[in-house]
């Protein structure tokens, strides 16, 4: 398996990853109704938390490698790609530290309530600017991918990415989950789409 299938794979697996983590989160109006939540059951949160971490670490590490192996190549806007490659792994570290703290505030929680609280909530506001290396990265990524396309499939897949990272950008400065929604379903989606595309090499 070389650096471009493995891509493709993190691209699959990945989003379908955090979708199963999304699948058993629960539904709650506030952080600490979540975090309630989630403490009723610490086994089964640790696990939706692991299948998030491993998801969202393989596919912003496939994107990071699609991002390295465009921003080599000598073309138009190229140079972009370089900016995603950095931006990505940011997005790695913002979510992991994240969700590490949703993991401790778990722990404490059933010690000091009011300590895991004061976790989580810390948690929560730590990924709300999260749409800025998204945004970014996915904005770098999709202008090169877009002057490189060879196929309509590419050229669709650059299209959608780059209407996803200004989705990503926008929703930083708005209030309400909708547009989040869209941005991180779209990025799955798309993200899946892509990785098939560079397997069956399209």
């Amino acid at each position: 398996m070389n650096i471009k299938q493995l891509s493709g794979w993190l691209l699959i697996l990945g989003p379908l990853a955090v979708l199963l983590a999304f699948a058993g989160w629960p539904n709650t109006p506030n952080p600490y109704e979540e975090l309630i939540a989630l403490s009723k059951d610490p086994s089964n949160s640790l696990m939706i938390m692991s299948f998030f971490i491993f998801g969202i670490t393989g596919l912003l590490t496939g994107l990071t490698l699609v991002a390295r192996d465009i921003s080599e190549k000598n073309t138009q806007w190229s140079s972009l790609a370089a900016i995603s490659s950095v931006t990505f792994p940011i997005a790695i570290a913002i979510l992991i530290a994240g969700t590490g703290m949703n993991i401790g505030a778990l722990s404490e929680i059933k010690t000091n309530l009011e300590g895991a609280i004061g976790i989580y909530y810390v948690a929560f506001y730590i990924t709300e600017a999260i749409g800025i290396p998204f945004g970014v990265g996915f904005v770098c990524l999709a202008i090169p991918l877009l002057t490189q396309a060879t196929s309509i499939g590419q050229r669709i897949i650059a299209g959608l990415y780059l209407l996803i990272g200004m989705i990503h950008l926008v929703n930083v400065y708005l209030e309400g989950d909708g547009f989040a929604i869209i941005g991180w379903l779209g990025m799955f989606v798309v993200s899946i789409a892509y990785g098939i595309l560079i397997l069956r090499g399209k």
